[in-house]
């Protein structure tokens, strides 16, 4: 009723409109796209590509946690839910991205990490969710013995990983295929 009030007082007087904009709460965000995504499969995560140096990774991302990996294939920014991988080369081989709930190999928490893929795919999501929208994997498996028990599907570029007692994704890995 207030939309059509607003509505036709806006038109009906033939003059550009001074009304108020009326904003819809209950409208979901716009789904995912590549413009608006923070993980591309394959690709990237955030800012961060696959292939860059070392040296640019921390020139975007600052200097890591202080608990960095002690053979130094990984830096680790708990903060930003972002771990990043490097091959020999000390280029960028892995992504990483956390939902908020540590993985249990590391001694510091992980922030949450704004995931969002082309395909919809975010951290609120099961596995069925994600399966619904992503199609079969390539592979999955168990790691039941693991700090969090956590089931795994694979796509290629992509792998995401949720804990076994709730099939909730909680850890996303961008690789090159």
């Amino acid at each position: 009723m207030r939309l059509v009030l607003v509505t036709a007082i806006a038109i009906g007087c033939g003059h550009p409109s001074t009304a108020p904009t009326l904003e819809n709460h209950s409208t979901p965000p716009p789904a995912p796209s590549a413009g608006n995504a923070t993980v591309i499969a394959g690709k990237s995560m955030g800012k961060i590509e696959l292939g860059m140096t070392r040296a640019r990774v921390r020139e975007l991302l600052g200097e890591p946690s202080p608990q960095t990996d002690p053979d130094d294939s990984f830096d680790q920014y708990y903060p930003l839910g972002l771990s990043v991988a490097y091959d020999d080369g000390g280029l960028v081989l892995a992504l990483h991205a956390f939902s908020g709930t540590n993985a249990g190999y590391e001694t510091e928490p992980w922030a949450h990490f704004d995931l969002r893929t082309p395909e919809g795919i975010t951290f609120d999501m099961t596995e069925q969710e994600v399966v619904a929208k992503m199609g079969p994997p390539k592979r999955s498996g168990a790691l039941d013995h693991a700090p969090i028990p956590s089931n795994w599907i694979d796509y290629g570029p992509i792998q995401f990983d949720f804990i076994s007692s709730n099939h909730h994704l909680f850890h996303v890995v961008v690789a090159k295929e």
